[in-house]
């Protein structure tokens, strides 16, 4: 009988056939690099987003209970004398026969741009209030990290209690936020009390630390950033924390308000 013959591929053929499952190839791959890259995009997001979080909320707390021990045991109860020391910066003596001395009233010991001191009481295992320190730490390389950094001592000149990184960001990304502390000082004469935004109050003479003693709220503007592989998120909170133990009916009067 008659013999038939099996007809192959052409060069043609083959060529056209590759260049389909190239591009096919091409497709899935993207839409496959799109998707991780979207989820590390996301994981980067959620990342960035409990970092500032936590650090807001832990902040506030702080601020808001911002308290002397002595003040705490009412050891500043003459008012005149208060109301002096609160604006001119001197010493304010106790009241109190049973504890004599300077009573302490600076719940906020330090004020700069990039970090900010209180006393607090925020450790139910110590009897006074401890000094909490919050500093935004600048990287050692430019392409290093910054780094927000809670610190707890049993005093502003005690030993450490604690100490932890709240959050981080890497020093090079854009909308980086190294200096993220501001201050409400209420240093109103004339009976408006409208308090006055300044970015730091710095040293130790008597005006300092009168406007130290004026300060009723604190601003923090918190940016960490987080990378997932080729991908990149940040996010960001901006705060006002008020001062509680400063808005009181004898702290406000002391303060003209």
């Amino acid at each position: 009988g008659m013999m038939t013959r099996e007809r192959g591929w052409t060069l043609i053929e083959l060529l056209v056939g590759m260049v389909i499952m190239v591009i096919v190839f091409g497709i899935v791959a993207h839409g496959v690099l799109d998707a991780f890259q979207g989820s590390s995009g996301a994981r980067a997001g959620a990342v960035s987003d409990a970092a500032v979080n936590r650090a807001s909320d832990a902040f506030h707390d702080d601020i808001a209970r911002a308290e002397t021990t002595d003040r705490a045991h009412g050891l500043d109860r003459n008012q005149v004398e208060l109301r002096d020391a609160v604006r001119t910066g001197s010493p304010l003596y106790s009241s109190d026969p049973t504890e004599p001395g300077i009573a302490d009233i600076d719940d906020v010991v330090a004020a700069t741009a990039n970090s900010v001191t209180v006393q607090a009481d925020v450790r139910s295992d110590h009897r006074d209030a401890e000094c909490v320190t919050w500093t935004m730490n600048a990287p050692s390389s430019p392409t290093g990290k910054l780094e927000l950094v809670r610190t707890v001592r049993a005093s502003c000149s005690g030993a450490v209690l604690e100490t932890r990184v709240m959050m981080s960001a890497p020093a090079n990304q854009s909308g980086i936020e190294p200096r993220p502390f501001s201050y409400d000082v209420q240093t109103d004469a004339s009976g408006s009390c409208v308090p006055q935004t300044v970015a730091s109050v710095i040293g130790n003479s008597a005006s300092a630390i009168a406007r130290r003693r004026s300060i009723v709220s604190v601003r923090a503007h918190f940016v960490a950033g987080a990378n997932e592989g080729k991908a990149s998120a940040q996010a960001g909170s901006s705060t006002l924390s008020s001062i509680r133990s400063r808005d009181t009916v004898q702290y406000k009067d002391a303060l003209g308000c």
